[in-house]
């Protein structure tokens, strides 16, 4: 599938075209709000529903951190995953070694706030899957001393701080404070996406993963 954007800078209005739906996807609004946690300022993105209205009225401001050029990344996602623009609380495309790019978003029909960690897609995701050695994995269970895969567990933890530390999972639950947290990843990201999971369940007991094809012999 391919995404063409295109920017009107007296409107300041992106609109994405998805010839494999053959429809306009929703148009964004960008502001100068910045994005905490980072070095330098950032766009927000406002989402501005079209259409038919949802079973959730309210508005909700997005993070999108990173490039993707010509949104073709968030176009395929919103086609991928039925979701609308106001669904999304955070998108980073932000990608080097140990630092993966996520998702977190809301889904209604589950009622969770799912964070969606991606695999192994670049150079940066190939050296962080061969950085294979063990580290101790700093997290609050049963077994003291677990190991972990190094690069699998770094990019667990990069995702965690930004969870937490920019406030992101906080402002998620906080439009959506009865949903439950739904961890998720595919190959590198099932890997992190577990580690995540534990690294999260003291503060949401509840909190589920689902690792679609995760490393074997990712701890220990």
């Amino acid at each position: 599938m391919y995404c063409v954007s295109h920017h009107v800078c007296q409107h300041e209005r992106t609109q994405i075209w998805c010839p494999a739906t053959l429809r306009r996807a929703s148009p964004c609004f960008i502001s100068n709000r910045t994005i905490s946690g980072t070095t330098k300022s950032l766009p927000r993105w406002s989402a501005m529903p079209q259409g038919a209205p949802s079973c959730r009225s309210r508005t909700t401001d997005y993070d999108l951190v990173g490039g993707d050029q010509l949104n073709c990344h968030f176009g395929s996602i919103l086609h991928t995953t039925g979701l609308q623009y106001r669904d999304f609380i955070h998108v980073s495309f932000h990608d080097k070694v140990y630092e993966l790019p996520f998702l977190v978003a809301l889904d209604h029909r589950k009622e969770s706030v799912v964070v969606a960690v991606r695999g192994t897609m670049s150079l940066q995701d190939v050296l962080t899957d061969l950085s294979a050695e063990s580290e101790v994995l700093d997290v609050e269970c049963e077994v003291q001393d677990r190991l972990a895969h190094k690069g699998i567990s770094q990019a667990a933890r990069y995702v965690y701080q930004r969870l937490i530390n920019d406030g992101i999972l906080s402002q998620a639950f906080s439009i959506a404070p009865e949903y439950r947290l739904v961890i998720v990843g595919h190959s590198l990201g099932g890997g992190a996406a577990a580690l995540l999971a534990t690294m999260l369940r003291a503060a949401y007991p509840q909190v589920r993963c689902y690792a679609f094809s995760p490393p074997r012999g990712l701890w220990r």
